[in-house]
């Protein structure tokens, strides 16, 4: 249920900030929804699972650990996400220029 919520949150917010931008608005959207919405484990022992960078922040400022392990879903979703947004930009592209040609 609280993932459910947040990701209704983080969606909602991003498409506030994503309007108030004037260039690059679906790539700010979409680093700012995987900044977000990455998941990674609270404990090593346990399967709980947290956003990456609230985890990332707990551990710096109130454990003061300075590891990089919460940030290593970032190695993948990132270049992933990076990805499909511009295959499907490209794919869009693509659709609408061959739609433009054929009149």
């Amino acid at each position: 249920m609280f993932w459910g919520f947040y990701v209704l949150a983080v969606l909602v917010l991003a498409y506030v900030i994503r309007s108030y931008l004037e260039k690059k608005r679906e790539l700010l959207f979409l680093i700012f929804f995987v900044l977000f919405l990455t998941p990674s484990q609270i404990n090593l022992e346990s399967n709980n699972i947290a956003p990456a960078v609230f985890i990332f922040f707990f551990d710096i400022i109130l454990q003061q650990n300075y590891n990089t392990r919460s940030l290593r879903p970032f190695v993948f979703s990132f270049p992933l996400g990076l990805i499909l947004f511009y295959s499907a930009f490209w794919i869009r592209k693509r659709i609408f220029l061959s739609q433009g040609s054929e009149d």
